[in-house]
This record gives C-alpha cells, structure tokens and sequence, in this order.
C-alpha cells in the first residue's frame, strides 16, 4: 500500500488563488485500486470535495515498454452546487522510460455536478523519480 498527501496551489494573475490538499490510497494488489480524496480550502474551490476512485492494469510489452489501462469514477461535493457522480473515464496508455503518452474518454453523468464540453483527450509527459 502507498499512501501520499500533496498541497497545490492554483495561481493566476486573473484570479485569487486556489488552494487544495489530496490524500491518495494505492493498494499493490490486482488491478491496483487507488482512491484519491481533494479538499478546496481556499479560493473560488474552498470547501470543494472530490474524490475519485480508480482501478488500473499494467503490462509490460517490451523492454521499457508498459501499456496500462485505467478506469476511474468520479464524485463531486462542492460548497455550492449539486452533489453527485461526475464523471468515468476509460484511458490507455504506452510508457517509454521516461516518457508517457495516453488517450482517455470521459462520459459526463450528470452535468449538473460537472459539464463535459470533450469527451476524448490525450496526454504526453515525462517522469524522473529521484
């Protein structure tokens, strides 16, 4: 099990800052579950919840190569707003080293908790753990 807890600050010139603490679970275990909890305590997100839960499999193809599948749900409790589910999202991915690329589908459950405006995006990024 690895347990972390991260502090983001969201900043802008436009805007007040946002701040916001998460808790993140991760289980080694079989499809590695791992639930994540983010807390707004400043900001336009002051007293936000948002937990998400997910559940992901890699694989290793090749040497250095990993392809990864990951499903995730989404609930949303803001100061303000509807409560409820938000979102699912399906990704794949292929890691390189240190370079990762992914495709995700998003799938709106209630767009009163939280609009989708696209449900479909990628991601590239690069990773070096000390």
């Amino acid at each position: 099990m690895d347990t972390r807890s991260i502090y983001i600050l969201h900043s802008t010139s436009a805007v007040s800052e946002d701040r916001e603490a998460n808790l993140v679970t991760e289980w080694d275990v079989t499809l590695s579950p791992s639930v994540a909890i983010y807390y707004g305590f400043d900001g336009a997100i002051e007293e936000d919840l948002y937990i998400e839960a997910s559940l992901r499999h890699d694989t290793e193809l090749s040497n250095g190569v990993i392809a990864n599948l990951s499903g995730t749900m989404a609930y949303k409790d803001p100061d303000q707003g509807k409560d409820g589910f938000s979102h699912a999202i399906i990704s794949a991915g292929l890691d390189f080293g240190h370079i990762n690329t992914s495709i995700s589908y998003v799938e709106e459950l209630d767009d009163k908790v939280l609009k989708v405006d696209e449900n479909i995006f990628g991601t590239v990024g690069a990773s070096y753990q000390f």
